[in-house]
């Protein structure tokens, strides 16, 4: 998916904002004053901080788009409809409110959001290294356990698709809010996967976000891994990932530079690790919580723990005896993997 940031017109976001207004419900606001660019934000999320005409401090979320007229507009449709689903769900107290969009901004078409402070959870983990990184991940587990959760007339769940610690946010009160789904909300399908480009985020993407095609033989309900569609299970691995972020204070893969090494490890079956296990089982990484990850990572997708699993094993970490993982088909790794590297290398 081509991202036109800075190239989307008024006219274009204007557009854009009315067709996702009429879907999602949410207020069109054209008064808000952009006081500056969060530092340390990576641009895969150009996030930004606004403050109202009441001085009220929000969190924008600058929005793009593909360039391609074919497909811009049933990507936008399919925005639409995300961010009415997600504006539904938001009654959790863990998933990130949005209250509204500016189409007229500078920084084109942005989502407010509200009540999130402005630090994701590794900024505040830096600034506080006695926080309380349990409590904050059964926090956004609850989370995602909700979004998966079948609800409304169509009773499918809603995967999250990009869940990291850049995209957790610790409020002044202490609360941890799950946000920022929009900037990979619409569906891999719509994807070129045969493009030579390494995945935005794959330090957190379970192995068949990175690489559809090498999963094209397997199959759940929802038809072939080989079409990139977003997945629940999905969730389960960036989750996993996120966790272990959260525990060691580090991305996962933290002994790569380039995300090439990651994408060959990660369709290898070779899961991150910590660098400091010690410091790690001192931050609540403990053997239980190792075995719930090494279920949440687990190579094929349907092997995964579910939400309700992990929420489980959080909240009495012995119930993952139960779940002990299986061993990983090494011939399908090895199929994979030399797959990553015809593909990235």
């Amino acid at each position: 998916m081509v991202s036109c940031w800075s190239n989307m017109s008024t006219l274009d976001a204007k557009e854009t904002a009315l067709v996702i207004a009429s879907n999602s419900k949410l207020r069109i606001c054209n008064d808000h004053v952009s006081i500056r660019v969060l530092e340390s934000e990576s641009e895969i999320h150009n996030s930004i901080t606004m403050l109202t005409p009441d001085g009220q401090v929000v969190r924008g979320c600058r929005m793009g788009f593909t360039s391609n007229p074919a497909k811009r507009r049933r990507q936008i449709m399919e925005f639409a409809e995300r961010l009415r689903v997600w504006c539904e769900r938001t009654q959790s107290e863990n998933l990130l409110k949005i209250i509204g969009m500016d189409p007229s901004s500078s920084d084109g078409l942005v989502l407010f959001s509200a009540g999130s402070g402005d630090q994701n959870i590794m900024q505040h983990i830096a600034q506080e290294p006695k926080f309380d990184r349990m409590s904050a991940i059964i926090e956004i587990a609850k989370a995602v356990k909700f979004l998966h959760t079948p609800q409304g007339y169509s009773g499918t769940p809603f995967v999250h698709g990009n869940i990291r610690g850049e995209n957790i946010f610790v409020a002044p009160n202490g609360l941890c809010y799950l946000g920022e789904f929009g900037l990979t909300c619409i569906d891999a399908s719509n994807e070129d996967h045969n493009a030579p480009s390494l995945p935005a985020g794959c330090r957190w993407l379970a192995p068949e976000r990175i690489h559809p095609q090498a999963f094209a033989k397997y199959n759940d309900h929802q038809g072939s891994y080989g079409d990139g569609k977003l997945r629940p299970s999905s969730d389960v691995y960036s989750l996993g990932s996120t966790i272990l972020e959260i525990l060691t204070g580090e991305r996962p893969y933290y002994q790569y530079q380039h995300d090439a090494f990651v994408v060959a490890d990660a369709l290898r079956g070779q899961p991150p690790q910590a660098r400091d296990s010690a410091a790690a089982a001192e931050a609540g990484l403990s053997e239980d919580i190792h075995l719930l990850l090494q279920s949440m990572w687990k190579y094929l997708p349907e092997r995964r723990c579910s939400t309700s699993m992990v929420c489980k094993v959080l909240m009495e970490p012995s119930k993952i005896r139960q779940v002990r993982p299986h061993r990983l088909a090494p011939v399908f790794a090895a199929s994979a993997a030399a797959s990553a590297r015809r593909r990235y290398m």
